[in-house]
């Protein structure tokens, strides 16, 4: 069985029974493959800088590697810093990115495993339009496949606002914006079976969307006593939780503030006084957790999202239902704490995580899933790959002994979980 993997700009292939990796000749002395690999209709699919310096397709079907000519005498773009990251999608068994066409429009191209096509639209073009509020440093940014539609970011040629666009296969549809607001601000988060984004509204500032059939819902941080979200880059996204907190702040003091998202409105959480920002800045948060409430993790505050993954006392014990709190300790030692916030627990058998425990290498096998992570048990992680295939391959011996999450981002925008011992 072989497994296809990128290395150093070649493709190579990876022998499971003998343990071996053998290079793919590349088509020409190009620089080669950059970026992401992706599998559609029985074969792998990149962007690949030619001897040119010219970007177009290349195609492995098992065998050899081909270049797939550009529709014109343009040239493929790439998304990200130097090519490296996710570039493009698969959406429908087809192959979408960038193209910058011979006369430097940009539009997106489609590539179906057999021909090349252009998809324009008048009077708009897609931007790479870097997403930083709401999106993990790990799901791709530029592309979201939800509800059997892609959706991506256009630019209005003259107005110069984004807006949202939709691809389901036949057309290409542009969202209106909700108001005169500079438009989309943010990526793509999914909660409770409903697609969000970050907008830029008309008095400049940050809030949340919810995605309509044809139209963009603002919906109301709750709010109008001058708090607006605090300009934090790659804040993480809210994915799958309803008890996720986000830091804000409020313009008049500069104090910050926690919120909460249900789905509806952003709610500000009641929290004890602070009488300046500098308290803020000492303070020390605790994530406790019940039944004693004993701490589980510990962070400082800072201007910045605090986030935490308990890996360890959700899985060790074995109960579905569980309850944290926040212990705020003050620079003077004084203490106060938050209100008590549940979670369940889904249990997921649809992911084979195997030798369970793993001591050199472990077998994920998880059908549908298009991003893998490893999480240790202080929330870091400390593995992640986008997959093209049902399984994949991970060398333990790079992480210490110890209990770890498997987190599988699934093409649907569903997120499974399982643990994972090293020994």
């Amino acid at each position: 069985m072989k497994k296809i993997i990128i290395a150093f700009f070649l493709l190579a292939t990876f022998n499971l029974k003998s343990q071996t990796i053998q290079l793919i000749n590349s088509p020409d002395t190009g620089l080669g493959f950059k970026g992401s690999i992706y599998a559609i209709n029985n074969k792998i699919v990149g962007i690949y800088t030619n001897k040119d310096l010219i970007n177009q397709l290349g195609v492995y079907d098992g065998t050899n590697v081909t270049l797939i000519p550009n529709p014109d005498n343009g040239t493929v773009l790439t998304l990200t810093a130097s090519g490296l990251g996710q570039d493009a999608v698969v959406y429908k068994n087809s192959f979408f990115c960038f193209y910058k066409t011979s006369t430097s429009d940009t539009v997106l191209l489609k590539f179906n495993g057999l021909n090349t096509s252009l998809i324009t639209l008048s009077g708009y073009k897609p931007v790479k339009k870097y997403f930083d509020y709401f999106t993990s440093d790990n799901i791709n940014p530029f592309f979201k496949v939800y509800n059997n539609k892609l959706f991506l970011c256009y630019q209005n040629k003259t107005t110069s606002k984004l807006h949202l666009a939709i691809y389901n296969d036949t057309a290409l549809t542009i969202m209106s914006n909700p108001d005169n607001g500079s438009g989309l601000r943010g990526g793509y988060m999914v909660y409770s079976n409903n697609l969000y984004v970050g907008y830029n509204n008309d008095a400049n500032s940050l809030q949340i969307a919810k995605v309509g059939t044809s139209n963009l819902q603002l919906l109301p941080n709750s709010i109008s006593n001058g708090v607006n979200w605090q300009d934090f880059n790659n804040v993480g996204d809210i994915e799958m939780s309803g008890n996720s907190y986000i830091v804000i702040t409020k313009s008049t003091n500069s104090c910050r503030y926690l919120a909460r998202f249900n789905g509806n409105t952003i709610n500000v959480v009641p929290r004890p006084s602070w009488s300046d920002s500098t308290m803020f800045g000492d303070r020390t948060y605790k994530i406790k957790f019940y039944k004693e409430f004993t701490t589980i993790g510990k962070v400082n505050a800072g201007n910045k999202e605090y986030s935490f993954i308990d890996a360890v006392s959700n899985l060790e014990l074995g109960i579905r239902n569980w309850y944290y709190r926040l212990e705020i300790v003050d620079k003077d030692g004084s203490k106060q704490y938050s209100s008590v916030n549940s979670v369940q627990l889904k249990v997921n058998s649809e992911i084979k995580v195997y030798p369970n425990p793993a001591k050199d290498m472990v077998t994920i096998d998880c059908a549908g899933a298009k991003e893998l992570l490893i999480i240790d048990c202080l929330g870091r992680t400390v593995y992640k790959s986008m997959v093209n295939s049902q399984w994949s391959m991970v060398n333990t011996k790079q992480f210490g002994k110890g209990v770890y999450v498997v987190k599988a981002v699934m093409s649907n925008g569903e997120v499974k979980t399982e643990k994972l011992v090293v020994e």
